[in-house]
């Protein structure tokens, strides 16, 4: 059972997350979904303030999904600090290992862009400067010559497949 997927489960959790909670990374979803361990329960995490690019928009998400990979590996301690509960009871949060904002750094090396219609909760202007720095570096998915679809985009016009 994943305890975001309970409305009890999530109160409690949210509690205990909004204020910093240690959890162990289990396995990484994509390149912003990761499920963890806290306290002997899972959660599904979607990283706070921030959208990677789906698998099915290779290569880049599976290089974001391979970057988050190398930045918290499965069995890595975590911090997260929840920022907001979706309507389908999900856990989003920003996630810290070692002190490092996990999100922050997804925008910083190009694999994840601001997502703005959640970015009011995060340090929106330390953000805006790392998304800036990776496009004028031309690394990650603003490396491309084409441009990327936008993550939510994408998953408007393929709802089930390449998720």
């Amino acid at each position: 059972m994943l305890l975001a997927q309970t409305a009890v489960g999530c109160l409690i959790a949210a509690t205990t997350l909004s204020m910093g909670r240690a959890a162990q990374v289990i396995t990484i979803k994509d390149g912003n979904t990761i499920l963890v361990e806290d306290n002997s329960e899972r959660i599904l995490i979607r990283l706070a303030c921030i959208d990677a690019p789906e698998i099915g928009q290779d290569p880049y998400g599976s290089e974001a999904r391979h970057y988050l990979y190398t930045l918290i590996p499965p069995s890595s301690k975590v911090t997260l600090r929840l920022k907001a509960i979706t309507k389908d009871q999900r856990m989003v949060a920003e996630v810290f290992k070692d002190g490092e904002n996990i999100n922050m750094k997804m925008v910083e090396a190009g694999h994840a862009m601001i997502r703005e219609k959640y970015i009011k909760k995060c340090d929106s202007k330390t953000f805006a400067r790392l998304e800036q720095s990776a496009k004028n570096a031309k690394i990650g998915i603003w490396g491309s010559t084409e441009t990327i679809e936008k993550p939510w985009k994408y998953r408007l016009s393929h709802p089930t497949t390449n998720r």
